[in-house]
């Protein structure tokens, strides 16, 4: 190959001007064109702290139209790469909108902090976010919520919806003894990423018949952004009934990795029904247990500033009774009652009184439980009788073949040797024969 005399002196040129560059890069490498520095600094979208329209977003430098200018939304479906805003229900997003200025080859980027109003109608009246209480079923699977905005979610994997006892019924539901498990729906996952003081609970009776309990998963609630957190580290917030705790995170169970939980660190009882709850104030996280706090700590993640991820606009796997991690055991054996999510920290007297009456509802959950599940009849529409007297229950009608159970009102079941006439303490007692139960009084 021959190269002439000036293709020789241009190739010379040309070597000289990369080594020029080169060394200037050695030396400044954060160099941009003063162009794009003009450019990035004159870019502006004016107000955008309560968005409820589009807006345009610029393609192209204003002074130096060969600037070109590249948008990326953090959230794409609040406000799209074009500008198109579409508004949410329920709470206003806030959106990180990035512009990357570009000219021959050097790019520059400035971000935007924009918030996109909910739409009108939408937001809520009250503090009760969500309340799951199992009482409106349609399809034999589908549960609407009783809070303001109805919620949907449907029963998985053989859960159902059972009813428990006849003097004062309660709808409930029953996870089964295998991989039955409740969807709460996507909406709860849209309410959740905006929660930042909160309360969280739900009542719940595990059989003394499930001995999975030690096992890893066993989660009353599960709100997540993956449905398989031991390989996508995206976040999640759990209550574990295996050890009594929550745990909220950002990506996955390790500290080193953002997490942070509070726990009672003992198993969740068998046998009676008992409520879980806590509660988020400020920097304080509370854990109650049938209406005690027994665990508190500092707990700075809040699922708004957790749970949030670019991309998403809620959480999209949100259940009772199945973990997030796809190995765990799901919760079995277990019946669960009245799931609440309110928007502010209850405090101790309104969890023990005021709001949820705790302690009060236990007790009728008790006496429901006591009563049956299902197919269930008031005892006048049998051939028993059942008479109350000073210090005696007598029971008339019932053979050898007949099954007889006694329950005082707190739901705990007493031995019964001779059903025509067993001797009890004063108080209120329910009696149940086969299917057929009622509720006596004794002096």
């Amino acid at each position: 190959m021959f190269i002439f005399a000036d293709d020789f002196v241009s190739f010379l040129e040309v070597t000289a001007n990369i080594d020029k560059l080169n060394n200037a890069y050695v030396e400044n490498a954060d160099y941009i064109a003063p162009e794009l520095g003009v450019e990035a600094d004159g870019l502006s979208l004016g107000d955008i702290s309560a968005l409820t329209a589009n807006i345009t977003l610029p393609t192209q430098g204003t002074t130096d139209p060969t600037v070109s200018i590249v948008w990326k939304s953090s959230h794409p479906a609040i406000i799209s790469e074009t500008g198109v805003v579409t508004r949410t229900d329920y709470y206003p997003f806030n959106v990180t909108l990035t512009a990357t200025l570009s000219k021959s080859g050097q790019k520059v980027t400035k971000t935007f902090a924009a918030n996109v109003l909910a739409k009108e109608g939408t937001a809520y009246a009250g503090d009760l976010l969500v309340k799951y209480d199992f009482s409106t079923v349609s399809n034999d699977s589908v549960v609407t919520d009783a809070a303001e905005k109805h919620f949907s979610g449907v029963l998985k994997n053989g859960a159902k919806v059972v009813t428990m006892g006849t003097t004062t019924p309660f709808k409930v539901l029953s996870l089964g003894d295998s991989i039955g498990y409740f969807d709460m729906g996507l909406e709860i996952g849209k309410v959740m990423y905006h929660q930042t003081n909160y309360t969280i609970g739900a009542y719940y009776r595990i059989d003394n018949e499930y001995t999975g309990l030690a096992s890893p998963g066993n989660f009353l609630w599960s709100i997540a952004n993956t449905n398989s957190a031991n390989t996508v580290s995206t976040g999640y917030m759990f209550a574990c009934l295996k050890d009594q705790s929550i745990s909220i995170t950002p990506k996955y169970w390790d500290t080193a990795q953002g997490n942070q939980g509070l726990g009672y660190a003992n198993p969740a009882l068998q046998g009676n029904w008992h409520h879980f709850g806590y509660t988020q104030n400020g920097t304080v996280g509370t854990i109650y247990i049938d209406g005690v706090p027994l665990a508190t700590g500092e707990v700075t993640n809040t699922p708004a500033n957790t749970l949030v991820k670019e991309g998403l606009i809620g959480t999209l796997y949100n259940w009772l009774g199945r973990s997030c991690y796809a190995s765990d055991a799901y919760l079995r054996k277990t019946l669960v009652s009245d799931f609440r999510v309110y928007s502010k920290a209850l405090t101790e007297a309104e969890i023990q009184t005021t709001v949820l009456n705790v302690n009060g509802t236990i007790n009728l959950l008790e006496a429901a439980y006591a009563e049956g599940l299902n197919a269930v009849n008031d005892i006048s529409t049998s051939g028993f009788k059942v008479i109350a007297s000073k210090g005696r229950i007598k029971i008339t009608g019932a053979t050898e073949a007949d099954k007889v159970s006694l329950f005082d009102i707190a739901g705990r079941q007493l031995k019964v040797t001779n059903a025509s006439e067993i001797s009890v303490n004063r108080g209120v007692y329910i009696v149940k024969v086969n299917n057929y139960v009622t509720k006596v009084v004794v002096e």
